[in-house]
């Protein structure tokens, strides 16, 4: 055989494996349907995409999962009571191709309860077309029966279950016993010597290194109560924590979460929303591990609160949104002197009036900031230092940018000073390589001749770059493109579909001419026009 016919024979099981999985993780994210359709490839593919598939399967919202292929695992009295005392007509001697709960990665509990309640209501659609049989997600004992029978499979054989989502909501009600959790009706009454126990003992959520809590009820339920009071006894072993949407916490329920933070041995990310204060006060017990810290939407006056925050000297992401008052947040952290690689300060004030804060944690991180979110007024950044002398480094950097309410008595010279600006405090960026800026509150058109200055700003590295605005026009568009298609293959404009033909039919038309040149016209429905141009022109 040439080596020309060897070539052409070579099949997909030559690829390297390592590049197959840099594949398959990149279409778990962006297309599982694609991914399905890797099963029917080969026997070989098959083997490493089930993996994927099987990481997260319990629905989040109306999807079907087989459950045929695990009823053959329920207890015996549990098959027993679906088949006899509720006449359901189930498989129990289909014998699937792989042990898919093995796989399972992530662990939501409010999941399980949906895939017996999405399989139950399609077994009655399908065995009674003509019945209007109602199925109650909250009191059902069909579908108690299922959940606690799918939790004690999927404890019992996933090699290691890393992400526990547990949603508290009042909708749910209660969660099934801690016991089933704990797998401590397997360890207390099942068959085996110590041996069999012992590797019992490393399954279940003992080993989870990422825990996500939400919506607390209003009602105070045991089964809840007693499991918060287990969960920091039996995990300590927890990298990244995540409370959000924690309303209505009470007091009770605060103190068991504080635990679960003081109770992990190197906890690196933490991720607060809303004014869980009591929270706030125990960050400090994993000052030296935490890399990451997220605040939302806290609102608190209280300075002794944060005064510890100077402790977290090595945190390298930092996010802070909407949080009133800033500057108490801001000044603890600026004595840990930071060392941040990501900095992200959305705020809707646009950090009026404490932009000399965020300076400083700037300044402090300098060249090892690679990316940078925040929110400005334009005025206030005159004759600050530009971001080329303050983090040379930065990658991607998002801004929105704004305008103040300037009074008649303020001594500002809006239309002398603010054109060159922002480009100024942005320009020579040397690795920045992802560029979005957002204008508020029509920027763009409060300043003639505003867009011109797009041309003297110098990227080198750039590979991305959107311009978004409430003010439209198609002459700014026109500029842009004229500008930029010298540097990028391909440029879209995101129009309101609303806006005034006067602008849209000239627009519509340019594109039209320039189709050729990779221009391309988008219509949406938030009242923004957006200029986007990617794939970078490499000479």
């Amino acid at each position: 055989m040439s080596k020309e016919m060897q070539e052409k024979t070579i099949g997909f099981d030559s690829f390297p494996v390592e590049i197959i999985h840099d594949i398959l993780r990149y279409l778990r994210k962006a297309d599982m349907s694609t991914l399905y359709s890797c099963i029917r490839v080969n026997r070989n593919l098959c083997k490493l995409v089930i993996p994927y598939i099987w990481n997260n399967p319990m629905p989040n919202t109306y999807s079907l999962i087989n459950l045929e292929i695990f009823i053959n695992l329920f207890d015996e009295k549990d098959k027993n009571l679906l088949k006899n005392q509720y006449e359901l007509d189930i498989d129990d001697t289909y014998q699937p191709l792989f042990n898919y709960t093995s796989y399972i990665k992530v662990l939501d509990p409010r999941g399980v309860r949906r895939a017996a309640f999405y399989w139950l209501k399609n077994y009655y659609v399908q065995k009674f077309p003509y019945s209007d049989i109602y199925v109650d997600f909250k009191n059902n004992p069909i579908i108690d029966i299922i959940e606690k029978s799918l939790l004690r499979i999927i404890l019992k054989n996933s090699s290691k279950i890393e992400n526990l989502i547990l949603d508290f909501a009042e909708k749910y009600q209660d969660i099934p016993s801690c016991n089933i959790f704990l797998l401590k009706e397997l360890q207390q009454g099942g068959e085996g010597g110590e041996s069999n126990q012992s590797e019992q003992l490393s399954h279940g959520i003992r080993e989870i290194t990422k825990l996500s809590i939400m919506n607390p009820s209003l009602k105070r339920f045991d089964n809840i109560q007693e499991f918060l009071d287990l969960l920091p006894t039996i995990c300590t072993n927890i990298k990244k924590i995540k409370f959000y949407d924690l309303f209505f916490i009470e007091p009770t329920m605060e103190l068991k979460l504080c635990n679960v933070i003081k109770s992990q041995r190197n906890l690196t990310s933490i991720n607060l929303t809303y004014n869980i204060f009591g929270l706030i006060s125990v960050i400090r017990h994993q000052r030296n591990s935490l890399k990451k810290l997220v605040l939302r939407y806290i609102h608190h006056n209280d300075i002794c609160l944060f005064n510890t925050f100077d402790q977290l000297i090595n945190l390298e992401f930092l996010e802070i949104n909407e949080c009133f008052p800033i500057n108490i947040i801001l000044e603890p952290l600026i004595r840990a002197n930071l060392k941040l690689v990501t900095l992200k300060i959305i705020d809707i004030e646009g950090i009026e009036g404490k932009y000399d804060l965020v300076e400083s944690i700037i300044k402090s991180s300098g060249s090892t900031l690679k990316h940078l979110s925040l929110n400005i007024y334009v005025d206030l950044i005159e004759d600050k230092l530009p971001l080329s002398k303050l983090c040379p480094n930065l990658i991607h950097l998002d801004l929105k940018v704004s305008i103040r309410v300037i009074d008649e008595d303020d001594d500002i010279d809006v239309e002398s000073k603010k054109q060159p600006t922002i480009f100024n405090y942005i320009d020579s960026l040397k690795h920045l390589k992802n560029l979005h800026l957002e204008f508020a509150f029509y920027v763009i058109g409060y300043f003639e001749e505003f867009d011109q200055y797009i041309n003297f700003i110098n990227f080198p590295s750039l590979r991305f770059i959107s311009l978004k605005d409430q003010h439209y026009s198609s002459n700014f568009f026109k500029r842009w493109f004229e500008h930029f298609s010298t540097m990028f293959n391909k440029i879209t404009f995101y129009i309101d579909s609303e806006s005034d033909e006067y602008y849209f039919d000239p627009l519509d038309d340019f594109v039209q001419e320039m189709n050729d040149n990779g221009l391309s016209l988008v219509y949406t429905f938030d009242g923004y026009s957006n200029f986007v141009a990617t794939d970078r022109i490499l000479c």
